[in-house]
């Protein structure tokens, strides 16, 4: 039986190429009969909508951004019309849940517009409870559309963008007024809780985010022994990725006698820079920049590939990881955040310091020297990710969670 009352799921950006484990979570919970509706401070460009679900979902996605200016004035007005008290209690909350100084101020008060208009969208479509992604513009425009609307709130934190500025973010704050918070990592919930200072461990959760079955759909075949070891990273080509260091690592490691080839799958801001990096360096022979794949099509990519190679130096628990284990991939990562929950040490793959790209380096060298190991270790991975990131698990362990929370009540 259908839940009577809908959810909605809150993003900054939905749906997103690197966002694809908040649709897979939302698939989940409506399998399980859960009514899910969308809504998304910002409209995804084109190219983002690389899959014929992103595009579904795009369709029936509610969004805040591009302001439809008459639209967000009658939504104000009306709500400092028709409820005036909790429209003065909602902007409280708006300017006291704010950065410091002026640009504090006008953020506050574009969150406050943006909420406004978002209740109302909501209330039109008798939404009994809001669950935010990440600790962003998304997370405070929730919270103050569920003060609003008076309804409940809860949030998801993924990593270090949720716990990068926990004052500037207000996160204590947000654990306190939220009715449940969900880490994807017990990394994420221990830091959450030394946030709280130990309080608040009821509503502080642990639900990793999981994979569909379709990720295991493509199989690694066994890893030849002959030519370039086929190494592929994916990822948003941005600084907090650390592909300039993984270049230089690879560059390195050949001038010690590596032979490989990368695939550095994505797009983003540093292209033109990596690009010159490639030159610089000499890979060009060796690298390869196709840009961003989704779906079955990245499958396909991990599949192919001897190794994936992860460079961050931000990160939680990326998706990107489970999904290369998936295909009986091994990989080489940093030792960061939730990673080690996933990736055990010469077992699964490889770990490197963050930031240490002389010791990626070196992993890429004994990773050629063990390459015979590595259709096993994939395996060995593939049975490890199977058994954490089930998605519809996820999603069973997120309906109970919100029930508790009265979400539907």
């Amino acid at each position: 039986m259908n839940d009577p009352a809908p959810l909605c799921v809150l993003v900054s950006r939905y749906p997103a190429i690197s966002h694809t484990f908040i649709r897979r979570e939302i698939e989940a919970l409506r399998a399980l009969g859960v009514q899910v509706e969308t809504a998304s401070l910002r409209t995804p460009g084109e190219d983002e909508l690389l899959v014929e679900i992103d595009r579904q979902e795009h369709q029936r996605t509610f969004y805040v951004q591009p302001v439809r200016p008459f639209a967000v004035m009658g939504a104000v007005l009306r709500a400092f019309v028709l409820q005036p008290a909790r429209t003065m209690a909602t902007a409280r909350l708006a300017f006291r849940h704010r950065k410091q100084g002026i640009r504090g101020l006008v953020w506050a008060a574009f969150h406050l517009v943006e909420a406004l208009y978002l209740s109302a969208e909501l209330r039109r479509r008798g939404v009994r409870h809001i669950h935010s992604h990440f600790a962003n513009a998304g997370g405070t425009v929730g919270l103050l559309a569920s003060k609003q609307l008076g309804i409940g709130w809860s949030l998801t934190l993924h990593g270090l963008s949720d716990f990068g500025d926990p004052v500037g973010q207000r996160l204590r704050e947000k654990f306190e007024l939220a009715r449940l918070v969900v880490c994807v990592s017990e990394h994420g919930r221990q830091q959450a809780l030394e946030i709280t200072g130990g309080k608040l461990a009821d509503r502080i959760h642990v639900v990793r985010c999981g994979l569909g079955e379709d990720a295991f759909e493509a199989a690694a075949s066994s890893a030849s022994q002959e030519g370039p070891l086929k190494l592929v990273c994916v990822g948003r080509l941005a600084p907090e990725k650390g592909h300039a260091g993984l270049l230089d690592a690879l560059a390195e490691a050949r001038a010690l006698g590596l032979d490989a080839e990368l695939r550095l799958i994505g797009e983003g801001p540093e292209r033109a820079a990596l690009e010159q990096r490639v030159r610089k360096l000499g890979l060009e022979a060796q690298v390869v920049l196709p840009g961003a794949r989704g779906g079955s099509e990245l499958r396909k990519e991990f599949a192919a590939a001897d190794l994936f190679v992860l460079s961050s130096l931000m990160e939680g628990l990326p998706v990107t990881l489970m999904e290369a284990l998936a295909t009986g991939t091994p990989v080489i990562a940093p030792r960061l955040s939730g990673i080690p929950e996933l990736v055990r040490d010469e077992q699964d793959g490889w770990l490197f310091a963050t930031g240490r790209f002389d010791q990626l380096a070196q992993a890429l060298i004994v990773a050629q020297e063990k390459r015979s190991r590595l259709p096993s270790m994939g395996a060995e991975g593939r049975e490890q990710v199977r058994g954490l990131h089930d998605a519809r698990r996820s999603g069973e362990q997120l309906k109970e969670l919100l029930a508790a929370t009265g979400a539907w009540g």
